[in-house]
Formats: C-alpha cells, structure tokens, sequence
C-alpha cells in the first residue's frame, strides 16, 4: 500500500509545496528499519556507517585526489597535526585498483557510494527516519 501512495503526492496550499504521500499502518520505525543492513542510530556519524558497509565500493573526494575503492578498514587513530598536538581521527583503507590505499578520514571532502542499491538504501532509510519526524510532529496533518 505505501508503494501505491508514494506515487502520489500532495499539495500544501500553506506552504505552496508538494511532498510525497505515505502510509505506515503503524508500523514502529524501529521495525521498518529492521530490514536494512546497516543502522544509523548505532554509534557515532560517517565513521560508524561506514564501518558497517565494509566492502563497499566508494568514490573519496579529496582536493585534487580522487579514490575510487572498496572498503577494507576504518581504525580510530591519534594523528599528530603538529609537534605535541595529537588529535583522534580515523584511518580508512581502501582496495583501489589492486592497491591497498589509506587515507585520514578527516582529508576526505566528499564520499560517494559507487553500489546504486546501497544508495538506494541509505535514501530509503533517511527517508524512513523524515516519515517519523513529520509524524510525530505535535498537530502535523494534511489538509485535502
């Protein structure tokens, strides 16, 4: 049913905007994200994620320096920016055309998921999590 809807969209004369039409049946959040194979309430932002798609192939953005690899590895090192100055930061290692490449997670600018169905996932379940903040909203509801 919430495949149909989600054909559909709706319009908020309010706000002049249009958004997609849903229906969860109350079905909990914590159930829908169940099916997924990674989950982004567990621990702490990228590194976190991307701890759970190792073997994951990604494109690294950084400057002028592009990657493009499979994920081996994510450790959590101190990396020394200058003498005496220590700061945590991780260690990303990468398969990158027969090679194994590391990279400090902090110079990466932009990191992109080659795997159109691991994107099509993550998608998914942001859009899951934006569902259960618009329904929990105090007085959030749909005018026809």
């Amino acid at each position: 049913m919430n495949d149909v809807l989600k054909s559909f969209t709706a319009w908020n004369p309010d706000t002049a905007s249009l958004y997609t039409v849903g229906y969860t049946a109350g079905i909990a959040t914590d159930h829908l994200l169940q099916r997924f194979s990674f989950d982004l309430r567990k621990g702490d932002g990228v590194p976190a994620f991307l701890l759970q798609i190792k073997g994951a192939r990604l494109r690294l953005e950084m400057g002028t320096r592009t990657i493009f690899g499979q994920l081996i590895a994510l450790v959590e090192q101190e990396r020394a920016l200058q003498a005496q100055t220590l700061v945590k930061d991780h260690r990303l290692t990468v398969l990158a055309g027969g090679s194994v490449q590391t990279v400090w997670l902090s110079d990466v600018q932009s990191i992109e998921l080659e795997d159109p169905d691991l994107s099509n996932q993550l998608s998914s379940y942001l859009q899951i999590m934006t569902d259960r903040r618009s329904d929990s909203r105090p007085g959030a509801s749909c005018r026809a």
